[in-house]
């Protein structure tokens, strides 16, 4: 199996392919998340929403993705010159293709039911799952952990193939960026909601 491939495709496939696959992706998701009440509220967030806006289902995802390349884009030219934007919008494309197969996760309907139950519930204690339910809810929480780390590798490894990344405080200063911008994507789509 090529591994190279499959964590870092940004030096296997061409930037047109990627580009390509990277807005294909962006647009089943905004079909699926209109269909199924999926909003991405946040760089790391996906919930469902029963009374979100048409507007916000679909365009949650356009405004994480270009406040992402906006303001990675700007830090990639703070640290390389050279950086091209069309570069930084294709990791950033990439990085979120893992969150649209967990947006299909969050919409089984056993997700239906546990959020039912726990709203309906006065003691989160007196809630009582069956053993199906835990076992698809620890499978589907394993997945998600495993898509969130599959998406930053893509996110890292196409932020270096577009800044040529390489000190240790750079890599800090994109952590704590990718955290502002979970907060700001946040308050940015949840005031429309």
């Amino acid at each position: 199996m090529n591994w190279k491939l499959i964590f870092n495709p940004f030096e296997q496939i061409s930037e047109r392919k990627l580009m390509q696959t990277g807005v294909l992706f962006a647009l089943l998701a905004g079909i699926y998340a209109y269909y199924f009440g999926v909003v991405y509220d946040g760089v790391l967030d996906i919930h469902l929403f029963e009374n979100a806006s048409s507007l916000v289902l679909l365009f949650s995802n356009v405004i994480i993705v270009v406040c992402m390349s906006l303001v990675l884009y700007i830090f990639g030219k703070y640290i390389n010159t050279k950086t091209r934007f069309i570069d930084v919008l294709t990791a950033v494309l990439w990085f979120r293709i893992p969150f649209y197969v967990s947006a299909t996760l969050t919409t089984l309907p056993v997700f239906a039911e546990i959020e039912h139950q726990l709203k309906n519930s006065k003691n989160i204690q007196n809630i009582q799952f069956d053993t199906f339910t835990i076992v698809l809810l620890l499978f589907v929480t394993f997945v998600f952990l495993l898509a969130l780390v599959y998406a930053f590798v893509l996110l890292i490894n196409g932020f270096k193939t577009a800044t040529n990344i390489k000190k240790a405080k750079h890599f800090v200063w994109f952590t704590v960026l990718i955290l502002l911008l979970e907060i700001l994507t946040k308050f940015i789509i949840n005031t429309m909601v």
